[in-house]
């Protein structure tokens, strides 16, 4: 079990996971456990997130989900406020959870594919208009040996 759980991971480390609306591009930079219970999974994640206008956004906050395989795995928000310089990046951190039944439905799943859908959704939340991106890709089981060890 260890081993679907560290492929998770590697899933949406591997992914390098790029979302983009007209305005923001977010890639997903890590992941890392924190804290959690019997019935709920805490990670926080960090994303690197590009301004390609030529106007500075000022976010309040963020909002993100992350789905794998088509089902959600982790949702969060944060409202602390940052700047993305007019074209240039940042980076910042969201802390998500999952339940123990999102998190067991992933694993029960991940046996049995060989390969794993991803998607990215969240905003960028401003004093204007928010900044929404959204990205799906996908991932096969073989990309993933080297990163977890094992055979396909």
């Amino acid at each position: 079990m260890s081993k679907v759980i560290s492929l998770m991971v590697a899933v949406l480390l591997f992914m390098g996971g790029c979302a983009t609306s007209n305005t923001v591009d977010v890639y997903l930079r890590q992941i890392k456990p924190l804290p959690s219970t019997l019935f709920e999974q805490r990670a926080e994640i960090e994303l690197r997130i590009q301004n390609l206008t030529d106007v500075p956004v000022q976010a309040t906050g963020l909002d993100l989900t992350l789905r794998l395989n088509d089902m959600r795995l982790a949702r969060g928000v944060d409202g602390q406020a940052f700047t993305v310089p007019r074209l240039g990046e940042t980076i910042t951190t969201v802390t998500v959870s999952s339940s123990v039944f999102d998190t067991l439905r992933q694993i029960l799943n991940a046996r049995q594919a060989d390969t794993f859908s991803y998607a990215l959704k969240g905003r960028v939340i401003t004093a204007g208009v928010d900044k929404r991106f959204n990205r799906r890709g996908e991932i096969s089981r073989a990309d993933l040996q080297p990163l977890v060890g094992g055979s396909p």
